[in-house]
Formats: structure tokens, C-alpha cells, sequence
């Protein structure tokens, strides 16, 4: 499915989630697309309450709702439009690039530059390089485990391409960071972050392949 052969207004995908109902959900960098393997819908600025139509990531909570990160964060229930952004709520940076929602029901929120944010529907917290171990505030995803420990992969790469970053833990109390310096992680340049059913962890780096990291040390 592309531009040329579905209603998919843009090739540039960012994201795709799977709701209650299997119902595929789509970002792209000109709206938010919802297929059920039969209809297609578009939804964008001018036909909901979408922020912005670069969506950068889409992640479905426990209650099927769907948290869409564009121009702040924006929240679908399949029936009506929220939307957090640093105006309203305590947010620190409409740019969002990750979200991940854990099993206390907290939804955290990864930002290009702020660290980040979390949120349990009443209070916000921000979590940045400032008051925790975070090498850097750019956040590339975020995922929460089966003990509900929450994995952060950060990353930033200087004008003369000195790079910045690592993979931190949070087990709700304590902080840990893993780097190229104190672990065997190839290199500090991480992107994306998935958890497997034995709680393996598996780390994409930009420039260094995939690490799995198994609690019990990292093999390549």
C-alpha cells in the first residue's frame, strides 16, 4: 500500500499500531490513517482534532485509545479529540518523538530536546538530563517491560558528529545507564527499542545493528 494505490497521503510512514478491534492505524508525515482491511480513513487538521499532520508516533493504551504524537500529543477514543501540548497541560515540548504507556498506566512521552514527560491523566512530571542520568534529553523510544520497568533509548549527534547517548533504565526508583563504556553495547548511537515475550530486550543502533540485551548481560 503506498500513495499511488490507497488513500495514503503520504510514503513517509512513522508508526504503526493495532487497536482492540485489528484495526490498523497509520502515521505518515501528512495525516493519521485507520484501516480496517476493507475501509481506509484519513484523518488530519482539517477533519479532526489532530494538532498536526506529521504524525511521529502512535501508541494504544489498555482502554484502546490512541496516543498520537504530532505538534504535542494528541488522544483518540474513536469518538472524541484530546490534546496536550505546552499550552494546556505539562508538556514540555510539542516536538514528541516517542510514547509508550506502562502498566500503572502511566503514559510517557519522549521529546526532541526536553527529556522527558510523564502523565497518569492528573499530574506531569518531567524526567531530563538535569535530575536523572539521561546522557541526553533527545529521546528516540521508549518501552516498559514485563516487570513494568521502563527502557529510554537517547541519542544526539553534535555538528562535528560527536555522539551523545545510551540506553537507561528506570525501575521506578533507581536510574541505570548502559553505554559503549560500561557495557557491551557497540556503540551509543540508539534508536529503537522492542521487547520480546522472555523480556529480552532488543536495541536497534544507527551505526551499530541490533544488541540484545538479556538482564543478564548484552550479546550481539
Amino acid at each position: 500500500f503506498n500513495s499511488s494505490n490507497s488513500p495514503i497521503p503520504s510514503n513517509w510512514i512513522s508508526s504503526i499500531e493495532i487497536d482492540a478491534f485489528h484495526n490498523l492505524w497509520i502515521g505518515t508525515s501528512n495525516g493519521l490513517v485507520k484501516y480496517d482491511g476493507v475501509n481506509w480513513t484519513v484523518y488530519n487538521t482539517s477533519n479532526s482534532g489532530l494538532p498536526g499532520n506529521d504524525i511521529s508516533i502512535i501508541k494504544i493504551d489498555n482502554e484502546d485509545k490512541k496516543w498520537i504524537g504530532t505538534d504535542g500529543v494528541a488522544v483518540f477514543d474513536d469518538s472524541t479529540w484530546t490534546v496536550y501540548d505546552t499550552t494546556n497541560s505539562g508538556l514540555s515540548s510539542n516536538m514528541v518523538s516517542s510514547i509508550e504507556v506502562d502498566q500503572s498506566g502511566w503514559v510517557w512521552i519522549g521529546t526532541v530536546g526536553n527529556g522527558v514527560d510523564r502523565f497518569n491523566g492528573i499530574f506531569w512530571e518531567n524526567f531530563n538530563s538535569t535530575n536523572t542520568i539521561f546522557p541526553t534529553d533527545y529521546i528516540e523510544d521508549i518501552v516498559s517491560d514485563h516487570n513494568n520497568n521502563i527502557w529510554f533509548s537517547c541519542s544526539y549527534v553534535d555538528p562535528h558528529w560527536n555522539v551523545e547517548g545510551g540506553l537507561v533504565k528506570y525501575d521506578g526508583s533507581q536510574w541505570l545507564l548502559f553505554n559503549k563504556n560500561n557495557s557491551p553495547l557497540p556503540g551509543n548511537w540508539l534508536k529503537g527499542i522492542e521487547v520480546d515475550q522472555f523480556n529480552n530486550k532488543w536495541i536497534a543502533l544507527f551505526d551499530g545493528g541490533v544488541t540484545v540485551f538479556n538482564e543478564n548481560g548484552i550479546t550481539l
